[in-house]
Formats: structure tokens, sequence, C-alpha cells
């Protein structure tokens, strides 16, 4: 597979882990600085239950390691 082949792949991949909108949501409460699911829930006025479940998927779908 060619370079621009596997690039346009993993990019295409990246946006759609982030096509819920929650997801950006959480993105945007949290870059700034680190914060507590709860802190999170109360940012976004959303439930624990979804807030935990999209960190989930964020995180299995991620290069973190830590």
């Amino acid at each position: 597979m060619n370079l621009r082949k596997r690039a346009s792949d993993a990019v295409a991949y990246y946006f759609g882990v982030l096509s819920e909108p929650a997801r950006i949501r959480i993105m945007g409460a949290v870059c700034e600085e680190g914060k507590t699911v709860s802190q999170i829930v109360e940012a976004l006025g959303a439930s624990q239950t979804n807030v935990s479940c999209q960190l989930r998927i964020m995180h299995r779908n991620s290069d973190c390691t830590h």
C-alpha cells in the first residue's frame, strides 16, 4: 500500500472516531486541562453513562498508552 493511501486511510479513521458530536464536545471540555468523568458530565450536561461510553470509544481507538 502506498504512503498516500495509508495516510488517507488514517485520516478517515481518525475523523470517523470523532464523527460523534459528543466526542467533539468532550475533546473541547478537556483540551486545556484534564478532567474527571464527573467534571466532563457537569461541563457538558450529559449523562455519566454517555460520557463514559464516549470516552471508552475514544480510548479504544486512540494511540494513547497512558
